[in-house]
This record gives C-alpha cells, sequence and structure tokens, in this order.
C-alpha cells in the first residue's frame, strides 16, 4: 500500500535522531559514495540532494526503455526526486503527504523549493531493479495511478505539481533529442512506452471518476 508506506516513512522520518534522512526502497542498489557525496553538499548549506534514480536495463526491454528515459532526466528539475535532505528541511513542510498515491515526490519538492530550501545533485546513482517486464505491467500501474488521481479521498491537501512535471514531453528530452536520433529502437520504445503510460492513466482516471470515492488504494 503506497499510502500505508509514506505513513511509514513519516513515522521513521518523525522518531529519527541524525541530522539528515535518506529515503531508499528495498528494490535499489547504490553506489557506494552516494552518502558520502550527499552529505559533501549538506556540509555545504544545501538542504536537499537529488540523486538520480536509474533503471537495471538488464530486466527487460522496457525497462531499457525506461532507463533511455530516465538517464535524460539527470541533473534535470524536471523530473527528480531529493530523497536524501536534512531533517529539518522534512519536518519543517511535514513531510510526505500520506493522502497521496501518485506524485507524492514531486509534491514534497515543490513544497521544499517553496519553503525557500536549497537543492544540489551528486554525480553517485541508485539502480531501480523492479523494472517492468512487460507492457501489460506498465498499463496496469499507470492506470491504478491514474484512477487514485481521480478519488477525492486520495487528494488531501492540493497537489503542487509543476506543469512540466504533469506533461509527456519534458525540456530535457528536446536538450537530449541527439540520443534520439542515434538510438532509434529505444526511441521507438519510448515512444510507445508514453502512449500506454498515458492512456491507462487517463482511462483509470476515468474510472476513478465512475467508482466510488472509497475504492480501495491498495496497488496490486
Amino acid at each position: 500500500m503506497i499510502g500505508a508506506d509514506l505513513n511509514k516513512k513519516n513515522y521513521g522520518a518523525k522518531h529519527s535522531f541524525g541530522d539528515c534522512l535518506y529515503f531508499v526502497d528495498d528494490d535499489f542498489v547504490l553506489d557506494e559514495r552516494i552518502v558520502e557525496e550527499a552529505i559533501e553538499q549538506i556540509k555545504q548549506g544545501f538542504d536537499m540532494v537529488a540523486v538520480h534514480n536509474t533503471s537495471d536495463g538488464s530486466v527487460s526491454f522496457w525497462a531499457k526503455v525506461r532507463k533511455f528515459e530516465r538517464d535524460m532526466l539527470k541533473f534535470a528539475h524536471s523530473g527528480i526526486s531529493p530523497r536524501f535532505l536534512t531533517r529539518k528541511a522534512f519536518m519543517s513542510v511535514n513531510g510526505f503527504n500520506e493522502n497521496m498515491v501518485a506524485g507524492e515526490d514531486y509534491d514534497i519538492f515543490n513544497r521544499l523549493q517553496e519553503a525557500g530550501f536549497k537543492m544540489s545533485f551528486i554525480n553517485s546513482e541508485e539502480t531501480h531493479l523492479g523494472e517492468p517486464k512487460r507492457l501489460a505491467d506498465i498499463a496496469k500501474k499507470h492506470f491504478f495511478y491514474g484512477s487514485t488521481l481521480a478519488n477525492k479521498s486520495s487528494a488531501g491537501t492540493p497537489r503542487k505539481l509543476t506543469f512540466w512535471q504533469k506533461v509527456p514531453i519534458k525540456p530535457a528530452y528536446v536538450r537530449n533529442l541527439p540520443r534520439f536520433i542515434k538510438h532509434p529502437i529505444l526511441s521507438i520504445g519510448f515512444i510507445i512506452y508514453q502512449i500506454v503510460r498515458y492512456t491507462s492513466a487517463a482511462f483509470g482516471y476515468v474510472f476513478g471518476k465512475i467508482a466510488s470515492e472509497n475504492s480501495d488504494q491498495t496497488f496490486r
């Protein structure tokens, strides 16, 4: 349950004793210098650090496509989640919005920026192992996300998402146009992935509007 996970993260942060927090799931492999590099940025006066989240391309073709997309977003402000941050910054914005199911990472980042906290980047990366193997997995996941966006009971406080965080075309894609030309197969896969992703979310949104506001909010 995604909402329950956010509850656990907020609970853990509230009962922590350290000056910094790092939120990472159990299906990630971390570069060995992530914490060291992040702490260096905190010592330089930054409040949050964006650790690039890449994909394990060995899982499937669609994982390769996801890695192709994600790696274009490294050092970009339109698709980041600064999950390494000071405890002070995290608690000052009351942590994650536990009522959200999708976009909670963008939401907290935008609230932190509005509060005046400064962000930095590092070179070290996280590698996500739990990548989709089939298009059906992608469709199912984003249908679920779309359905929860339409459900008022999951809204909580208003979502703070920017225009570029909502739309399928990101400025980073335009800057990386040579990559699309260089990798035509992955580019075709990327287009298919985006169509399936946003179409499924749209259908999920319509379904969520029709379904009961008390529908199950658990992704299976």
